[in-house]
């Protein structure tokens, strides 16, 4: 898990960009069922006649159709990268997806529903039915996916932050000693600082080189003749 990471922006986000997909997509197949049609007047001497021209409309839903199932993808993947099961690698990646489709979104997409519905809005307000109105809510839709797109893209790329979760230490490292069955052994990190110890000294025995020490004498046995000692005995 990624400590700075945005994971509540991007599942909130991805949740909203959901439920506007799937209400621009009812209303996408509300505009492949109706009928958009203009009734124009022509004149005649003998009678009056009228002609009936069907707009497109089938098109232009195909149009919004395929722009709501945009934004629901948008949906799907920002839910999935705002879960916090993810390991490190998915997050990141998943943000960069989210990221690409999120500005996608902004830039193109929400761009075209909005055309889309406004024409099909017009065109069905020149019709003697009242589900316009329909289509108009749609505009307002792809509206507030616009504004939600720039700010998804702006939290995928100023606001989640990359960092390990792990509790920093301040001050130098020390070594320690691993507890393992061999006898210990010391382990330190490259940039570890050994610990502070008091001075050694080396503590010598009395009379060692150098000092000051008095004359030696070695007893030797007198070199004395024998013959001498033997009379010496006898007297």
């Amino acid at each position: 898990m990624i400590s700075t990471f945005k994971y509540t922006s991007m599942t909130i986000t991805g949740a909203l960009h959901l439920v506007l997909g799937i209400l621009g997509f009812i209303i996408s197949i509300v505009g492949f069922s109706v009928k958009a049609y203009s009734i124009r007047r022509i004149y005649d001497y003998s009678n009056d006649n009228y002609i009936i021209y069907y707009y497109p409309n089938e098109a232009v839903a195909a149009g919004s159709f395929c722009v709501s199932l945009w934004i629901i993808a948008v949906g799907i993947i920002g839910i999935i990268t705002g879960q916090k099961s993810n390991s490190n690698s998915k997050t990141q990646k998943m943000r960069l997806v989210y990221l690409i489709f999120t500005i996608l979104s902004a830039v193109v997409f929400s761009l075209g529903g909005i055309t889309a519905f406004t024409v099909q809005g017009i065109w069905m307000a020149d019709t003697d039915s009242y589900v316009y109105f329909i289509f108009f809510f749609g505009v307002f839709i792809m509206i507030v996916e616009f504004v939600l797109a720039i700010v998804s893209s702006s939290i995928s790329c100023c606001c989640s932050g990359i960092g390990e979760n792990a509790v920093e230490t301040q001050g130098p490292e020390v070594c320690q000693v691993a507890n393992t069955n061999v006898p210990p052994v010391v382990v330190c990190s490259p940039d570890a600082v050994a610990p502070h110890m008091p001075p050694q000294y080396t503590v010598y025995p009395p009379y060692v080189a150098g000092a000051q020490m008095p004359p030696q004498y070695t007893a030797y046995v007198p070199n004395v003749d024998e013959n001498a000692m033997a009379a010496s005995k006898t007297q």
